[in-house]
């Protein structure tokens, strides 16, 4: 199995995937993938997070999940 998540960025700082990261520690696979707006979002006003910011969250996840990569960029 893989585990993912859709990364908000005025949902989301480095201290959630840190929570994330243990909670799936060991896992096989898990992808941090990039927020996009659609007409189905039902709130308004979420971005995606630079490309930075996604990567320095991978690093913060790769600590316990080496196997972490990102989506949708």
């Amino acid at each position: 199995c893989e585990f993912r998540t859709t990364v908000v960025r005025e949902l989301h700082e480095a201290a959630d995937f840190e929570e994330i990261g243990a909670w799936i520690e060991g896992a096989e696979r898990y992808f941090l993938q990039a927020f996009t707006d659609r007409d189905t979002v039902v709130y308004e006003n979420f971005h995606a997070p630079a490309r930075e910011c996604m990567e320095s969250y991978a690093a913060v996840v790769r600590k316990t999940v080496p196997n972490t990569a990102l989506r949708g960029l």
